[in-house]
């Protein structure tokens, strides 16, 4: 955030504070001139100790006097939490209060921590031994102190999506709380437990709820569910700055205000987390546990401990008439949440779910109207249940903390003992994989010596062989630190029971929604792209730990060359450094075709800058790059090569700044367009311009090179073609064929083709059923693969290693046959649904440029795209055999999307669409497939059109 920008912030600060002051509702009183308006719009009554009473302190400030009205009377700003929260801690011996950061938008990250004096004043101990009882130093799980010396730790978190407003002023009332209320059983709660109360996980997306409401506020409020004021306009508020949702961040942690909550639990490994959300305002509260399917590591203590509270939590519901429920629709599986994250640390992690009101209030089907301050105070009530139930039991909590540690340190016979990172094929994709781990208090380790593991199994299913990994190798071992994230992060393939499994397969079958929540295939080292071997024996291996986060810096090799310079593309960086010289105005060219020069080898897509087509200063420019980017340039003498193409031949094309549209709004996933906006803005630093989609016809695209479509819900293309149906594709197939190129991104490749006069070739998998046979037959002639149908028995228990039985495929020039439609519509019911498969990469293709000759892609979507020539298939899925790497994909589905395509670049007269199924950089961490996005956006305004002269 610019200074500027920080100052227009802070002056707005207090004129946001008094509209929401001024409306009646978010004020939660009426004035003598509102005698019209509805009761409900009245503060009602609550018990102790939501509300501050006789047994409080009167000299800790209470919320009331710093917001203006009672606590979770409305939502409070950032702002005004922050100021809750100095105030409290300025005048409470029982607070103190940590800063930890800050979000995109320049908000602060803050916590709180609540206990006892006498706790306060050796909180660096207590952290210490909480830490010691973890055993992150390698020596293992310690013993617990005395009786009485270390408390149970407890971490609140709330609001971690924006538009669920209420925890976070439940936070503000359970500081003031325990910071005033002076009852002996408060005392004694503080004496047993460390309480760290961290509000606002999404000080960002807050603030663009709060905005909402703002604007669609009514002096009489609407309570009506169907309301604006309930339904927020694209984007909603759910996500951060870059709209990304940041509790499926956990996983990669690609964001700060993830990467400061982490820090929190791992300088404190606290026993005991809760996570405080919303969910629909019809829903009552849910709490854990969650139901089917668990992780696989889950320590034996949890589910108990999970029962424990939840009965604590439903007496004092059940005391005040309220409602709740367990399990239904959640479950904790993928580790990319607050809920599930902390599971694979021996925490207990608990969900709670309070039906929302979008910070005001609303109808219910009956006629009862929900205010806002109903929401805060079942959190309220719920989290002061947990920390009593914590307190009580505080010495069988740490016990049993320390039994989940052991668990999850230790390695039954047969299980994956160690992961090794060859960090030699793709060396920036295992420096960016150590980070990640690191950051999570994963052990990294650098290996001294080679190391031969002939049974080292890689995700593809491959064994190492003879070939030894080579000194600098990475280590991760399963028997000390963080093992249970190390498992969970880097996982190949994590199992589904079969009694799931039958149960999600009657759902398929009757066309209902699966069980998963999430994706059921997550693994990090698959998403970025490093090459990573697990090992199930016992490993003797000498490694040193990696203190500081590797990371390359980039030189300029013979920096006096006298002809120009090279960049390879086979480097992780390639993209970003083309864009930074591009950017700077600096001439780059390309090649088509891979080339040797000085004894090294540069494949497609490594770029050429010319001395004669740049001035003064250039050196100095290539170094700062290199040194920036962690890239190496190489000079060269001469324009000849020593094979393939010369340096100043046909192959070699000019590279023009990408000029970056992205299309938002109506049926586009925000998520999808926010990881997209991520990555080009602060990986690439190409900057974005956010397009509604009315521009398309309205605005004017020749601003553009380059316009992305972000991907959709499944269903969500045709919803995207018929808003644009008539004027808007028209104007973007014109726009492509005067030389742009157009990126379209999983759902939104129907505009391609789903319109009444589709602009590509590329068809859905349900368009060609009768043509099925001749695609059949040119992929066979193209790839010189053979179809496959698998052993169903296998797959349905989502094993990697189904037998294989091969099939006949038609012939080319076989009669068409055409395909049963009623059978494809049964097969999409099984489509890959956040599943990891393999696609294959034509290696000679520039849109493959340094992502090798296969990558593994998340898909969910029951979209199969289909494409020939003279459509360019870059990237097509395995054939049946070798398609899923990790997560659930029936037989169905398995044979579906078997040698289908996955990226399409298609030439429209002078320029080209470029589709892919699904989204590469989903959630901003699949870097492996994010390669090729890159590739496309800024090698494609070069590489892939025939723009005219300035364009």
């Amino acid at each position: 955030m610019t200074a500027r920008r920080r100052r227009h912030s802070r002056r707005l600060l207090p004129a946001v504070r008094a509209l929401l002051l001024a409306l009646p509702l978010l004020a939660g009183s009426a004035g003598a001139d509102d005698r019209d308006l509805p009761p409900w719009l009245a503060v009602a009554s609550y018990d102790e100790p939501f509300a501050p009473g006789a047994d409080h302190d009167p000299g800790i400030p209470a919320p009331e006097e710093i917001l203006g009205a009672p606590a979770g009377t409305r939502p409070a700003s950032g702002g005004e939490i922050l100021a809750c929260f100095e105030r409290i801690a300025g005048a409470s011996d029982r607070v103190l209060l940590e800063r930890v950061g800050s979000s995109h938008e320049g908000n602060p990250l803050f916590y709180a921590i609540v206990s006892s004096p006498e706790n306060l004043a050796r909180r660096d101990e207590i952290a210490r031994v909480s830490r010691l009882l973890a055993g992150v130093d390698g020596s293992g799980p310690g013993r617990i102190p005395p009786d009485g010396e270390q408390p149970a730790v407890v971490w609140v978190g709330a609001a971690v999506h924006g538009g669920e407003p209420s925890g976070a002023d439940a936070a503000v009332a359970l500081l003031h709380h325990l910071a005033a209320d002076r009852r002996e059983e408060t005392a004694r709660l503080l004496d047993a437990v460390v309480v760290l109360i961290d509000p606002l996980l999404n000080p960002d997306g807050r603030a663009r709820h709060l905005a909402d409401q703002i604007a669609w506020a009514g002096r009489i409020p609407s309570v009506d569910p169907q309301s604006i004021a309930h339904r927020s306009p694209w984007p909603s508020a759910r996500g951060n700055h870059y709209l990304l949702d940041l509790n499926r961040d956990w996983l990669a942690q690609t964001q700060p205000e993830t990467r400061a909550q982490a820090g929190i639990l791992l300088l404190w490994r606290p026993q005991v987390t809760l996570d405080l959300h919303e969910m629909g305002s019809f829903d009552t509260y849910l709490f854990s546990p969650p139901r089917e399917p668990y992780p696989s590591r889950l320590p034996a203590a949890i589910p108990t401990w999970w029962d424990r509270f939840s009965r604590a939590k439903a007496e004092a519901f059940g005391a005040r008439g309220w409602s709740a429920y367990r399990g239904d629709w959640n479950e904790e599986f993928n580790p990319n949440r607050g809920g599930s994250w902390p599971l694979h640390t021996g925490a207990v992690a608990i969900l709670l779910e309070q039906a929302g009101t979008d910070g005001s209030a609303i109808a219910l089907p009956g006629g009862r109207v929900v205010r806002y301050r109903e929401a805060v105070h079942r959190h309220f009530v719920a989290v002061r249940a947990v920390l009593e139930t914590a307190a009580s039991a505080r010495r069988e909590l740490l016990e049993d903390y320390v039994r989940n540690r052991r668990e999850l340190l230790s390695a039954p016979r047969g299980e994956v003992r160690a992961y090794v990172v060859d960090r030699r094929p793709r060396p920036g994709a295992a420096d960016r994989l150590a980070r990640i781990l690191r950051a999570q208090g994963v052990t990294v380790e650098r290996t001294r010596e080679p190391l031969r593991i002939p049974e080292a199994r890689s995700y593809w299913g491959e064994r190492r062989g003879a070939e030894p990994f080579e000194a600098g190798s990475y280590l991760v071992r399963c028997d000390r630190g963080e093992a249970g994230l190390a498992r969970a992060l880097l996982e190949f393939d994590p199992s589904l029971g079969s009694d799931f499994l039958s149960k999600e397969r009657r759902i398929r079958e009757t066309g209902g929604n699966s069980l998963l929540y999430e994706s059921s295939g997550w693994s990090i080292a698959m998403a970025v792209g490093a090459d990573v071997y697990e090992v199930r024996s016992a490993l003797d291996a000498a490694g040193e730990k990696i203190e500081a986060d590797p990371r390359s810096r980039g030189t300029v090799e013979r920096p006096a060359g006298a002809y120009g310079f090279l960049l390879d593309a086979g480097q992780e960086e390639a993209p970003a450094a083309v864009a930074a010289l591009l950017q700077r105005g600096i001439a780059v060219w390309a090649t088509s075709e891979g080339l040797r020069v000085a004894g090294r080898a540069f494949g497609p897509g490594s770029a050429l800058i010319r001395r004669e087509d740049n001035g003064a200063g250039l050196e100095a420019a290539l170094l700062e790059t290199a040194e920036r980017t962690g890239v190496d340039l190489v000079g060269v003498e001469t324009p000849l090569s020593d094979e393939g193409p010369d340096l100043g031949g046909r192959t070699f094309r000019p590279l023009r700044p990408p000029r970056v549209a992205l299309l938002t709004g109506g049926s586009f996933y925000s998520t999808a367009a926010g990881a997209v906006w991520h990555r080009l803005d602060r990986e690439l630093s190409i900057p974005v311009s956010i397009l509604r989609s009315g521009t398309i016809v309205e605005g004017d695209l020749d601003r553009y090179n380059v316009l992305i479509l972000p991907d959709a819900p499944p269903g969500g293309g045709l919803a995207i073609v018929g808003a644009l149906e008539g004027v808007g594709l028209p104007a973007l197939a014109d726009w492509v064929g005067r030389g742009g190129t157009l990126i379209a991104l999983g759902e939104s490749s129907w505009t391609l083709f789903g319109g009444t006069e589709p602009m590509s070739g590329i068809r859905a998998y349900r368009q060609v059923l009768a043509e099925l046979p001749r695609y059949a037959a040119e992929t066979v002639r193209e790839t010189g693969l053979a179809g496959l149908r698998v052993d169903e028995e296998k797959l349905r228990s989502g094993s990697a290693g189904a037998i294989a039985r091969p099939i006949d495929l038609p012939p080319p020039g076989a009669p068409e046959t055409p395909a049963d439609p009623a059978q494809d519509e049964w097969n999409r019911r099984f489509g890959p649904w956040g599943t990891i498969l393999r696609a294959d990469l034509d290696p000679a293709h520039w849109l493959a440029a340094g992502a090798g000759r296969r990558v593994p892609v998340i898909v969910r979507t029951d979209l199969a795209l289909m494409a020939r020539r003279p459509i360019e298939t870059v990237g097509r899925f395995a054939a049946a055999a070798d398609l899923r790497l990790s997560g659930l994909l029936w037989p169905e589905g398995r044979e579906r999307w078997a040698s289908t395509a996955y990226l399409c670049r298609e030439r429209i007269g002078r320029g080209q669409v470029i589709a892919f199924l699904g989204n590469p950089i989903y959630r901003a961490y699949f870097h492996g497939s994010g390669r090729l996005l890159d590739n496309a956006v800024v090698l494609g305004p070069g590489m892939g059109t025939a723009a005219v002269s300035g364009y």
